[in-house]
C-alpha cells in the first residue's frame, strides 16, 4: 500500500505514528509490530506500536505505507508524535495530531484527518 500515512510537521524531527482499530470486532486494539498483533493497550509495550515516518527531503512532510496489520480492518485511528528521545515513550513524546483512515477500495484519509492535518 503506497504512502498511505502523511503528515506536515516541522523539518528535521522524528515522528511517528500509533494505529488503534476504530471499529468493528478489534475495537480499541493496538497494532504491535514487533509481535505482528493487534493487542490491548499496554503502555510498556508503547515502542512496539511505533510507525516511523521518513521526511521527504527537508520539506517537513513525512510519509509512510499503512502497515498490513491493519489490513482487514474499516478504519483505524492513526496518532502522530514527535519523538523526543532514543526511543518512541508515550510519557514523553510531543502529540501533533489523529485522524481516522478507512478502507474503502484502498486506505483513504478521513475529511477529519484532512483537516487536522492543514
Amino acid at each position: 500500500m503506497p504512502r498511505e500515512l502523511y503528515l506536515r510537521h516541522d523539518s528535521a524531527e522524528v515522528c511517528y505514528a500509533v494505529g488503534r482499530v476504530f471499529n468493528g470486532p478489534n475495537l480499541g486494539l493496538w497494532g504491535n509490530f514487533t509481535t505482528g498483533a493487534l493487542e490491548v493497550f499496554q503502555a510498556a509495550n508503547w515502542a512496539d506500536y511505533a510507525i516511523p515516518l521518513a521526511e521527504l527531503g527537508v520539506t517537513g512532510w513525512y510519509e509512510t505505507d499503512m502497515p498490513q496489520l491493519f489490513s482487514g480492518e474499516r478504519a483505524v485511528m492513526m496518532m502522530f508524535y514527535e519523538q523526543a528521545g532514543a526511543n518512541p515513550d508515550v510519557a514523553v513524546d510531543d502529540d501533533i495530531t489523529v485522524g481516522i483512515l478507512e478502507m474503502m477500495d484502498e486506505w483513504i484519509p478521513s475529511l477529519a484527518l484532512g483537516l487536522l492535518l492543514l
